[in-house]
């Protein structure tokens, strides 16, 4: 007797893709598949092949006819790329992607993974992960970014003189301030608190995609993904290549 597997279930999954390995988890090929398991697209780390090796990986159809690659910058080979644009294999090349890799010192000295910008489009994503979370990655769209504020005017001849000559404090009132109040005016200060839109408060944002490494299966399954990123396969296929190379590497 079949067992009823729910709708739900089956729609999740938008793709998973499948890596071939060399030791210790380094790919050097990787299987996009759809959700009935119909192979889409098939995706080689060739620029590991260079004199130089650098994160090129090339995406080819299942007849192996190139289709797109994820190009990293041209920098010399001590430094680290961290953006990379996702190109078609055209003569006449278009952009369909552009991800950036993005560092923080906590990320750093927590041993945490990078987070992820993905602009396609008009469309601008946040991707964010932890080792240890549920979901190796989650995708969320980015918020609105502020126009910047207008820069304030230059001081006039009288606020310059007045900085530069400030006037003098009488001895009384430099008598009268205690430590005390020195303390009680730093205790009672509003400091401001630095966040990253997006990133640390994401609890405003929309998730719109999630990326999960299982125990069994595939080597990844990208799910609950909304429109319009829904369409955007290759592009999703990208971010989590870019994100097993730096995982492996």
């Amino acid at each position: 007797m079949e067992e009823n597997v729910p709708v739900a279930e089956e729609q999740a999954a938008i793709c998973t893709i499948d890596k071939l390995t060399y030791s210790e988890g380094r790919a050097y090929r990787y299987h996009i598949s759809d959700q009935d398991g119909n192979l889409l697209y098939v995706a080689e780390p060739t620029g590991l092949l260079f004199p130089s090796p650098k994160r090129l990986i090339e995406f080819f159809d299942p007849d192996h006819n190139l289709v797109a690659r994820l190009q990293p910058p041209d920098i010399p080979p001590w430094l680290r790329a961290t953006r990379y644009e996702l190109l078609t294999a055209a003569e006449a090349e278009e952009s369909i992607a552009v991800i950036r890799e993005r560092w923080r010192l906590v990320d750093i000295l927590l041993l945490r993974l990078p987070y992820y910008e993905v602009e396609t489009g008009a469309k601008r994503y946040i991707a964010k992960g932890s080792r240890y979370g549920e979901n190796l990655y989650e995708v969320f769209v980015a918020p609105e970014e502020e126009p910047e504020e207008s820069a304030p005017p230059p001081p006039n001849e009288q606020e310059i003189e007045r900085l530069l000559n400030p006037p003098s404090v009488p001895d009384e009132a430099i008598e009268e301030s205690t430590g005390e109040a020195e303390e009680s005016a730093w205790e009672t200060a509003e400091w401001p608190v630095e966040e990253e839109p997006g990133i640390e408060s994401e609890s405003g944002a929309t998730k719109i995609a999630q990326i999960r490494c299982p125990v069994v299966g595939p080597s990844y399954i990208i799910e609950n993904v909304a429109e319009p990123l829904r369409q955007a396969v290759l592009v999703l296929a990208a971010l989590t290549i870019l994100i097993d190379v730096e995982l492996y590497t």
